[in-house]
């Protein structure tokens, strides 16, 4: 139940910032903007915050996110959804994903990535 309310929490943060991105300021449909946001975030949730983010750390993984996203929004945009926005509009949606997931990944660690330390034994 924890994933789906994180991934759920993912894709309103996505959707808020691409439907300012390419709804309001592109003026695309807002079904395009919300697919797309839908794509990207279980996208960088399956790769960037379940796998990367454990394993390599928040500015990685944030990184990492940011880039699949600006790449991700292209091709979706390429192919569902011709044509495709500027490419100015998708670095900045890229960036925001990115700063909005470095301070998501902070919730997910907290919620999500729970580390119950255990005292060790004096050896």
């Amino acid at each position: 139940m924890e994933h789906v309310r994180s991934l759920v929490i993912k894709f309103v943060i996505y959707a808020a910032i691409l439907s300012v991105a390419l709804w309001v300021v592109a003026q695309l449909p807002i079904t395009a903007a919300l697919v797309t946001a839908l794509i990207v975030a279980v996208l960088t949730y399956v790769i960037g915050d379940l796998w990367l983010l454990p394993n390599y750390g928040n500015i990685v993984s944030s990184f990492v996110n940011a880039v699949m996203a600006g790449v991700a929004i292209w091709l979706v945009f390429l192919g569902l959804f011709p044509p495709a926005p500027a490419v100015f509009l998708i670095l900045v949606a890229a960036v925001l994903i990115g700063i909005a997931d470095y301070f998501y990944h902070q919730y997910l660690k907290d919620v999500l990535f729970r580390v119950k330390e255990t005292p060790r034994k004096a050896e």
